[in-house]
């Protein structure tokens, strides 16, 4: 945004407002405006950090494994931990609690299985969390690392795609969930989705997938979804394959090509696709590597993925994407990956020089206001 732009915000806000209102909003907006424009300014010097973000996707189907942790999830092995921990889960919860007041005591039994999951000998603070019936999302860090968080900057909103009880509640555990935070001075933006299921209802993914872009925008810093620097779009997204039941699942890339996602990645025009060098994560019979068994057959499918996208001049490195088959406790695998953020952090000194810079120019603006209302009333 530039000084233009700036004063044009400052003009919408005097349509319909008494003058002590339009300065006491114009004050607040200058303020508001001259951080946002600091932050947002390539040119200011900067220094920059590697942020290393491990991000999974688990479709849980309403299971509750021990308690004692799974180790196996969540690890690092050859890898130093990462400063960041990105949880999401989908049908976390079935009871009808959860549908029909958004109460779940599964979501604490939960807590405990992640913290227990995390490294040995390293500890993680929970930075943010929210929960939409089924699907939650949590953010934690490492305790120690030096990427920052600013508590003030944090939010998160939540977009169900289903009906709505009586409450005002969701009905339906599909939808999005969200949540808004600067690193240092990057803005990223994670977002939980589960996605309608079954083979033929591409169309309604395809909905739900633009209904949850139009309607995520943050109350705190007024974002919408790609104003950020970036995003991580991750979760069920139930998108199926082309191709007949008990196909050999070896044969990745030709299933690759019978992928709805990647057939139809034209919605996803912002994200970025990566090829899967794993088995299909669904379906599976509970505790085993056999495709589903049952009367419907199911047919195999990367229901479960992680996708990003990067503002241009903001670095993202994917180290790995995998899946971990040796948890079978659900019908889904989970899916989990690792990247490397490089976070903007920006100088101190030249913040403060800029937003004195601005801030003035916007003082100034109002003053000129207030006294051009005073000569009209004489």
């Amino acid at each position: 945004m530039d000084m233009g732009g700036f004063v044009i915000a400052e003009q919408i806000m005097l349509e319909g407002q008494t003058s002590l209102e339009i300065l006491l909003c114009m004050h607040l907006h200058v303020i508001s405006m001259s951080s946002f424009y600091v932050v947002g300014n390539p040119r200011i010097p900067s220094l920059y950090r590697t942020s290393s973000v491990f991000i999974t996707t688990f479709n849980v189907n309403g299971c509750i494994p021990t308690l004692d942790g799974i180790p196996s999830w969540l690890n690092c092995e050859g890898i130093l931990p990462p400063d960041f921990y990105i949880i999401g889960l989908q049908e976390m919860d079935f009871s009808p609690q959860a549908f029909i007041m958004n109460a779940s005591t599964r979501h604490m039994e939960w807590k405990v299985i992640i913290a227990k999951s995390f490294p040995k000998g390293t500890d993680y603070d929970l930075v943010s969390e929210i929960r939409l019936v089924g699907i939650l999302l949590a953010v934690y860090r490492r305790i120690g690392s030096k990427i920052k968080v600013h508590p003030s900057e944090i939010d998160a909103v939540m977009v169900p795609t289903g009906r709505y009880n009586v409450f005002g509640r969701a009905l339906s555990d599909k939808g999005a969930v969200a949540i808004s935070m600067c690193m240092n001075d990057t803005a990223v933006c994670f977002v939980n989705v589960h996605f309608a299921a079954h083979i033929g209802g591409n169309e309604k993914r395809i909905l739900d997938y633009k209904h949850i872009v139009k309607n995520i925008r943050f109350n705190k810093n007024g974002k919408t979804l790609f104003e950020h620097d970036a995003v991580f779009w991750f979760g069920d997204l139930n998108f199926r394959l082309d191709t007949a039941y008990g196909m050999n699942n070896n044969e990745l890339r030709k299933l690759c090509n019978d992928d709805e996602a990647f057939r139809d990645m034209l919605v996803y025009d912002q994200a970025k696709p990566e090829f899967l060098n794993f088995r299909p994560t669904f379906k599976y019979d509970i505790n085993s590597d056999k495709w589903d068994s049952s009367r419907k057959k199911r047919v195999p499918a990367w229901c479960d993925r992680i996708l990003w996208w990067n503002q241009k001049g903001v670095h993202i490195r994917q180290k790995f994407y995998d899946s971990v088959p040796s948890i079978r406790f659900s019908d889904h695998r989970p899916v989990r990956a690792l990247f490397y953020l490089g976070v903007r952090e920006i100088d101190p000194t030249e913040y403060e020089k800029t937003y004195r810079r601005v801030f003035k120019g916007g003082s100034r603006r109002r003053n000129d206001y207030r006294y051009k209302k005073e000569e009209t009333k004489e």
